[in-house]
């Protein structure tokens, strides 16, 4: 019998994840806008931002 085909690489999706949502966050953060001036100061706003994307195959944000 012909020998067996060779095992597929192992894949480090883990490691490859963690890298995009690393970069991800990278250019969020360059989004972000604190309150500033006297009035944020009083009143020192705070809340929760929620934040869903849909994203293609490649990592490209469609929407």
């Amino acid at each position: 019998s012909p020998p067996a085909p060779p095992a597929p690489p192992k894949v480090d999706t883990q490691g490859i994840e963690g890298g995009y949502l690393k970069g991800l966050r990278n250019d969020l953060d360059g989004y972000k806008q604190y309150p500033t001036g006297r009035q944020a100061s009083l009143e020192r706003p705070s809340g929760e931002v929620v934040v869903w994307l849909l994203v293609d195959r490649q990592g490209r944000v469609l929407d």
